[in-house]
Order: structure tokens, then C-alpha cells, then sequence
């Protein structure tokens, strides 16, 4: 048999839990957040979108990560996935953000 008594502890907390987050949910109401670089996405697309300074900085930087952990560790296969998964993840976040 089960003891159910040494189980009404856990059960209160969850219960406790699903309440606080389903009373969250219905008190937040949808959020009318204006744009606020409504009037400069042109000039935020020119520092920082594809082929900008910053992108090319970035790249820079990660070549040298890359090679300085290449060198450090003597795991040049780590050091070069390294590279490609962070260009991957800046250019999908660029496209994401409406950068690229």
C-alpha cells in the first residue's frame, strides 16, 4: 500500500504553484508598448546590420577567440566548431532582429 500522508506536502506546493501562476495570468493584461527606435531603425541597420563595422568587428573577434582556444587547448576541431556555431548564432539572430 501507499502511504498517502507522507505526499500532501508535495501536493500543497504544486497546487500552490499552479494557483500563483494561473491568478499571474489572468491579472497581467496584453502589453501597448510603443517602438521606441521607430524614428532611427535606418540608422541602427547602417552601424550594425550586414556588412557594418560592428558585424565585421565581431567577426574579427571571434576569429581570434577562436584561434587563441584553438592554440590554449590543442583542440583545433573545437576551436573551429566554436567559430561556425557563433556565426551561426549571429547571423540567425541578425535575421531575427531584423538586421540582416
Amino acid at each position: 500500500m501507499i502511504n498517502i500522508s507522507k505526499y500532501k506536502r508535495p501536493v500543497s506546493v504544486i497546487f500552490s504553484c499552479v494557483a500563483i501562476v494561473l491568478v499571474s495570468m489572468f491579472i497581467m493584461g496584453p502589453g501597448y508598448a510603443e517602438d521606441i527606435f521607430l524614428n532611427q531603425k535606418d540608422e541602427i541597420k547602417d552601424t550594425v546590420g550586414a556588412e557594418s563595422t560592428v558585424q565585421f568587428a565581431l567577426l574579427g573577434a571571434s576569429i581570434f577567440i577562436a584561434a587563441l582556444m584553438g592554440y590554449r587547448t590543442k583542440d583545433w576541431g573545437t576551436a573551429i566548431g566554436t567559430f561556425v556555431v557563433g556565426m551561426l548564432f549571429l547571423n540567425i539572430t541578425m535575421k531575427v532582429v531584423g538586421l540582416a
